[in-house]
């Protein structure tokens, strides 16, 4: 996982074998892990200015995905 500067997403990983990203929103014990998420796409997640603006335009609601409950 790889913290970001947001004021709402913790941290942000991608596991390219089976396309999946995983992200964990600030002050939350869940992993949210999006399928059929492509590596293009998580290096523009990476790179783009504001995380929360990309992920409320480009992720929510467009990836199905599952939570899980962190360790931490």
């Amino acid at each position: 996982m790889i913290p970001v500067q947001s004021s709402n997403i913790k941290e942000i990983g991608f596991d390219a074998v089976k396309q999946r990203l995983f992200l964990t929103m600030k002050n939350s014990k869940t992993v949210y892990v999006y399928a059929n998420f492509l590596e293009s796409m998580f290096n523009a997640f990476l790179e783009s200015e504001s995380k929360g603006k990309f992920f409320l335009n480009e992720i929510k609601g467009k990836f199905s995905y599952e939570k899980f409950p962190t360790e931490k």
